[in-house]
């Protein structure tokens, strides 16, 4: 019983961390650290209370490699390419500290299909726009219309981590 109240705690942890992390990212464009940096050490936490150190799928080791694999991945965009901000980094290693090192492999790929999707939307959004205006637009216009309807990245790692969770619940 009292590893069924840790197992909801991380689900709590999770979905408040997610939830916030994307109303901030879409009302300011920022994830901020009062919400990841805390959110992961008390995953941690939580782990290392559940299950101890643990093994590759349970406990504190498991959380750290979820973390690390998560926020690893993310990481990798920010340094390499940009597009991605540090704030979505750190969030993407909540999802990795809460659900461990086999679920957030699965958390990553959800993520991505989501992100694909949500990129998709921008596109076709920005094609009716530009269809709609005249040809001989101005480029304060074409910055407005690519600030309004892009959606920040945050939105597809709440739906992919909160989608990873239903996930693992439903299949065990």
């Amino acid at each position: 019983m009292i590893a069924d109240s840790w197992q909801i705690a991380l689900c709590l942890l999770l979905c408040c961390a997610l939830l916030i992390g994307m109303v901030t990212d879409l009302w300011f464009r920022k994830i901020y650290d009062w919400v990841t940096l805390p959110s992961i050490f008390l995953a941690w936490f939580i782990r290392w209370i559940e299950g101890g150190w643990g093994g590759w799928g349970e406990g504190l080791a498991s959380g750290l490699w979820g973390c690390c694999i998560g926020a690893g991945f993310l990481g990798v965009f920010v340094l390499w390419k940009g597009g991605v901000e540090w704030g979505e980094v750190k969030l993407m290693g909540v999802v990795g500290a809460v659900l461990g090192w086999p679920r957030a492999m699965e958390a990553l790929v959800l993520v991505s299909l989501f992100g694909a999707l949500q990129a998709l939307i921008a596109i076709v959004v920005r094609k009716i726009c530009r269809r709609r205006r005249s040809l001989g637009e101005e480029e304060e216009e074409r910055a407005i219309i690519r600030e309004r309807f892009s959606i920040p990245y945050g939105v597809s790692i709440a739906l992919g981590g909160i989608g990873s969770l239903v996930w693992s619940f439903w299949i065990g």
